[in-house]
Formats: structure tokens, sequence, C-alpha cells
């Protein structure tokens, strides 16, 4: 999903919340459908965020990668604490959101296998595919099924590598994407 895409969660969130207001003005308020509401809204506002620090995380990396080119090729590269080589191995997680005939797939940001926080990341993008996920039709439940297979799994693995030769098996991180060999 490009940043013209994600608009749409902050809108749902602000539908559900206007469905709450207009209840309350015309005193047709009940405890269901007031916490269905704030739910929803509430879901949708963790869901873009989650998404747009994903984002953030992903053109860091690949502005990392760009500035740090001949310490990765050397081995003497550190990003987060982690040491990234040509050959480090990183986990990208995939993300299913959908809102009825609209359904979109997304990738995390790329993760050092083994990195404190990956299993935290795989877990975010799990869930948010599971309550997201499987609401469009009709590929919202066939997408969130072999997404969460995925995580599950961790099989979308690419190295630095891949990234900086422009050969990467999966999506390649949008902002990673000028990696490719000079």
């Amino acid at each position: 999903m490009t940043s013209r895409g994600l608009w749409i969660l902050p809108v749902v969130a602000a539908l559900f919340l206007a469905g709450f207001v207009a209840n309350v003005v015309n005193h047709d308020l009940s405890l269901g459908d007031s916490i269905i509401q704030w739910t929803i809204a509430i879901a949708c506002v963790v869901a873009f965020v989650f998404v747009r620090s994903q984002q953030r995380a992903r053109v860091e990396l690949g502005a990392f990668l760009d500035a740090n080119r001949a310490a990765v090729l050397d081995g003497t590269a550190r990003y987060r604490g982690q040491p990234i080589t040509y050959a480090t191995r990183l986990h990208v997680y995939d993300i299913v959101l959908s809102f009825l005939f609209v359904s979109f797939k997304l990738t995390s940001r790329p993760v050092v296998v083994g990195a404190p926080g990956s299993g935290k990341l795989r877990a975010g993008c799990t869930a948010v595919t599971l309550v997201f996920g499987w609401w469009g039709i009709p590929w919202g439940p066939i997408w969130t099924i072999r997404a969460v297979s995925r995580n599950v799994r961790g099989t979308k693995v690419i190295t630095i590598g891949e990234l900086y030769e422009g050969v990467a098996r999966t999506a390649v991180p949008a902002a990673s994407a000028r990696l490719i060999k000079r």
C-alpha cells in the first residue's frame, strides 16, 4: 500500500467515531454499538500508526544501506546494534488490509534474522492481518491465509546482497529500490 492508499484507515476510524457521536446526539446509544464503534476506530488508528512506522523504518534502512555501502561490503557496518554484512539475512513479513471490495498487500520493514524485537514485529504483522485482512471480497481471505502462513513459517527472507544487486526474491522495499548495483 502506498501512502495514497493508507488514508483509508483514518477515514474508517473517523466514520465510526462520527457514528458514535450521531448515536449520542440522537439518544440512540447502546453499550454494544458503542464498544464496537470505538474498537473499530481504535484498531484502524493502531493499524495506521503501525503501517506508517514500518514505512518509515524501511526508508531509514534504505538510507543506512546507501550511506554505508563500503562498511557493509567490508563487514564493519552496524545497524541498530546488529552487524550488517553483504550476507546478512533479513525477514520481511506480510500485512494484508481489506475493506469490502478493496484489499492491500504490504510488507513490513526488513528486520535482521534473530534480531531482538523480530518476534514482536512478526506478531504485529500477523495480528493486523488477522483483524483487517479477511474483510475484502474476493482476495481478502485468500491473501490473509497466505500472509499468516508465511509470517508463521518465516519464509520471506532476503539478504543485503540481494538488495544491493536488485535480485531479491521478494518485494524489495520501496526505499531500497535504488540500491541496485552501481
